[in-house]
């Protein structure tokens, strides 16, 4: 068995991921360098490992600029326990202090955090910057280009079938360190963030 997109029972078979931890650490620097300074997240923490590593990259970033962290600036995007996707209603704003940027951990919930801010009287970017993850198609229904990090899906399934294929021939195989094998991202820039001042340099 081939894990594909996700770490959990690693200890079990191999793995093929993209580096959510580095996407989300370049998707919330990307913010920086635009000038913004309060930044928040959208996303389940303990709901997938993918998600977890997406937040701690954003933290990762958060640390390295100085910044501010507020437990009223991460929302939720699902059920932690059904793992069911919110609407877009659902998703709880910060009732203060609104963050001029967002990091969501996919561009389906970029997408929908997008709906409820406008639903809320936010402009998009004009208001509020909102960066995504995955360059997942359904994520554009926003009516805004989303800017994103890609994570090479065909790449990971191309990844996943050779890894499977070494196995039928050698049952010791192992791809990556560990059986885990991580392949880069690509960072895509469109409409969803806009400067708002001069980058936030890192300490």
């Amino acid at each position: 068995m081939v894990n594909l997109d996700t770490t959990n029972g690693w200890e079990m078979c191999d793995c093929v991921v993209s580096n959510n931890f580095m996407g989300g650490c370049r998707m919330t620097d990307y913010l920086f360098e635009l000038g913004h300074e309060k930044i928040g997240f959208v996303g389940t923490r303990r709901s997938t490992s993918s998600i977890d590593d997406r937040y701690s990259g954003y933290l990762k970033s958060l640390m390295e600029h100085g910044a501010e962290w507020k437990e009223d600036w991460v929302i939720d995007d699902r059920s932690p326990d059904s793992g069911r996707i919110y609407k877009s209603d659902e998703l709880i704003l910060p009732k203060e202090d609104m963050p001029t940027a967002f990091f969501c951990n996919c561009d389906l919930s970029a997408g929908l955090l997008i709906a409820r801010l406008e639903k809320a009287g936010y402009g998009v970017p004009g208001d509020v910057s909102v960066a995504g993850f995955d360059n997942y198609m359904s994520g554009q229904s926003a009516g805004i280009g989303i800017t994103t990090y890609e994570t090479g899906a065909k790449e990971m399934a191309e990844r996943a079938v050779h890894s499977m294929l070494q196995k039928c021939r050698n049952a010791s195989y192992t791809s990556g360190t560990s059986g885990i094998f991580m392949l880069a991202g690509r960072f895509i820039e469109r409409e969803s963030a806009r400067r708002i001042g001069p980058p936030v340099r890192s300490l």
